[in-house]
C-alpha cells in the first residue's frame, strides 16, 4: 500500500531535508561548550517529526505540538518513570501530578492536536505535498480504500 511513493528520490529528498534540519540544529550550538547529547537529538527528531512527516512549519500547532513532544520526550529522560513503559504494574494513572498520569494527558493532549491535523488536511486535501503524511493520506488498499483516521494517525 505505502512502497509505490516512497520512492527512491523521495527518500533521498527527505534524507536532505534532515540533513538540513540536523544542520540548523548543530549551527545552533556554541564551539567549544558542552551540550547535551540527548536534547540535540531529541529536537532533532521532533523537528523531523513536525516538518518532514507532517510539514507542520509554523504556527498555533508547530507551537504546541513541539512543546508537547518536548515534555513527553523529557518526562522520560529519568530512568525511575522511564521504567514506566517496562512495568505493566507501574502504569497507574493516579491523576495528573502521577508519572503515568502526566504522560497519558500529554499523550491526549497530542492525540488531539494529531487528530485536529488530520481532520484538516482531509478537509483541505492537497496531493502534491511531498510530506509523508501526504503520501500516507494518498494510499490505498485493493480495495481502493483509504486510510481512517486512526490508521493515519498510528502510522505517522
Amino acid at each position: 500500500m505505502l512502497m509505490p511513493p516512497f520512492d527512491g528520490d523521495r527518500m533521498r529528498a527527505y534524507g536532505q531535508t534532515i540533513c538540513h534540519l540536523t544542520e540548523g540544529i548543530f549551527s545552533q550550538l556554541t564551539p567549544g561548550t558542552t551540550f547535551s547529547a540527548r536534547n540535540v537529538v531529541q529536537n532533532i527528531s521532533i523537528e523531523v517529526i513536525l516538518k518532514v512527516v507532517f510539514a507542520i512549519h509554523e504556527g498555533e500547532r508547530f507551537q504546541k505540538l513541539k512543546q508537547l513532544m518536548t515534555e513527553l520526550m523529557d518526562s522520560f529522560a529519568s530512568p525511575l518513570v522511564s521504567s514506566l513503559l517496562f512495568f505493566q504494574f507501574l502504569r497507574k494513572d493516579l491523576g495528573a501530578w502521577s508519572p503515568w498520569g502526566y504522560f497519558h494527558r500529554l499523550q491526549q493532549q497530542i492525540d488531539q492536536l494529531l487528530y485536529a491535523e488530520i481532520r484538516e488536511r482531509r478537509s483541505q486535501y492537497d496531493p502534491s505535498g511531498k510530506d509523508i503524511f501526504t503520501l500516507l493520506m494518498s494510499a490505498r488498499d485493493e480495495n481502493g480504500e483509504e486510510m481512517s483516521d486512526q490508521e493515519l494517525h498510528d502510522e505517522s
